[in-house]
């Protein structure tokens, strides 16, 4: 097996560079094209949200209870068929009253944050610092990513 690269400071240039374009990115369509945050913009990157979702949601802000309409029933009931982070994270956001912009500019820095993973993974996985910069420039400026 062999060894895996040091880190140098070129290294952490390139990753802080490349978190740089991912959010700034990301940043300039939502402050440019979708209001600051505040409407979803002309790029659909993400479907509506579901209803079962919004019930989920819904139960977790009003009572703290993760139920919600299931596959086969007629009522809602508790739940364990959707994984519970987008939910619980939606209902975080929605105590305030801006709860889709808070929500999309969260997404920004996960979005950031992707890229720079990307980069990581590529440079251990391939031992390349070019091919590291590449993909993680591609996955900062690619919309869909």
């Amino acid at each position: 097996m062999t060894e895996p690269r040091r880190w140098r400071p070129i290294d952490l240039s390139l990753l802080l560079f490349i978190l740089a374009v991912a959010a700034g990115a990301r940043g300039w369509y939502l402050l440019d094209c979708a209001d600051g945050g505040r409407a979803s913009g002309p790029i659909r990157v993400q479907d509506p949200s579901p209803k079962e979702r919004e019930a989920l949601v819904r139960n977790l802000k009003d009572n703290g209870t993760f139920s919600g309409p299931t596959p086969l029933a007629t009522e809602e009931e508790r739940t364990a068929h959707v994984a519970p982070g987008y939910p619980w994270l939606l209902s975080l956001a929605r105590l305030s009253s801006e709860s889709d912009r808070t929500v999309r500019w969260v997404q920004v820095g996960l979005g950031a944050l992707t890229a720079g993973l990307y980069f990581l993974f590529a440079r251990r996985a391939f031992g390349s610092l070019s091919v590291a910069t590449l993909a993680g420039l591609f996955c900062a400026l690619h919309p869909f990513w």
